[in-house]
């Protein structure tokens, strides 16, 4: 059975669900921006050009282009840079959503997406995982 504490990724001080809900009830704030991965790496450079407006950083279209050259996936990879402590030893993997679909089986993965379901039908949040 799949429970918050058997899946909880790396949330250090609590329960991955209410660290999310946390934040997802606070998305209309006006300091607070909600990128999920997926969306930032289907079209990266908007999404830079909403952080920079967001953030009021005032960057220019080269600078735009050298952050997404910076971090983009094969580029942090490269470089890389060890997490605190040797924390994530295998930190980079692919770079890519739906890795999970290697690893799990068919019974697994509807567990996944009940446990998914019973955590974000009632609050609006809406998960893409590819």
């Amino acid at each position: 059975m799949v429970t918050d504490a058997l899946w909880s990724p790396a949330v250090i001080f609590g329960p991955y669900w209410r660290h999310v809900q946390d934040a997802w009830e606070q998305r209309d704030h006006p300091n607070m921006r909600i990128v999920f991965y997926e969306e930032l790496k289907a079209d990266t450079m908007t999404h830079l050009q909403r952080l920079n407006d967001f953030t009021g950083a005032d960057l220019t279209q080269s600078q735009l282009d050298a952050v997404e050259r910076h971090t983009s996936f094969s580029s942090m990879k490269g470089r890389g840079e060890p997490m605190k402590d040797g924390l994530f030893t295998n930190f980079f993997r692919k770079g890519t959503s739906g890795g999970w679909k290697s690893h799990f089986t068919p019974e697994l993965e509807q567990e996944m997406d009940e446990w998914i379901e019973k955590h974000t039908t009632n609050n609006g949040m809406n998960f893409k995982v590819e």
